[in-house]
């Protein structure tokens, strides 16, 4: 583990719910993939970035975390034993879950990476 990594994993001590990127079922539906936990730091910083169709959009939130996520996998800030069945299953139904926009990963000098998604 890099010096960023080790880092990063003293600062998260937050937890978030993140669900990966929605696929299709085999109805032809897209489901998102299985919750769970992860560390996290969630800052309130906004940053402008550009989404699919190419117009700036203003992110709501930063999240610093230890491991890759999906563009477009959900998260939210709290712990999965907070769900109901029905929101683990559907991420829509969660209060302040929120599609991640971007997701950075960018490489230390010193190896590992910072990670870190815009929300």
């Amino acid at each position: 583990m890099s010096n960023i990594e080790r880092y990063l994993k003293t600062k998260c001590k937050q937890t978030a719910v993140y669900w990966p990127a929605p696929e299709p079922d085999e109805y032809g539906k897209n489901v998102y993939g299985t919750p769970y936990e992860i560390p996290c730091l969630w800052s309130g910083s906004k940053t402008l970035i550009k989404n699919d169709n190419g117009q700036e959009v203003v992110s709501k939130a930063k999240v610093h975390v230890i491991n890759d996520l999906d563009d477009q996998g959900m998260i939210w800030k709290g712990k999965l034993d907070d769900l109901t069945e029905d929101e683990k299953a559907n991420p829509i139904l969660v209060k302040d879950a929120f599609e991640i926009k971007e997701f950075i990963k960018i490489p230390s000098f010193r190896g590992g990476y910072n990670r870190m998604a815009l929300i």
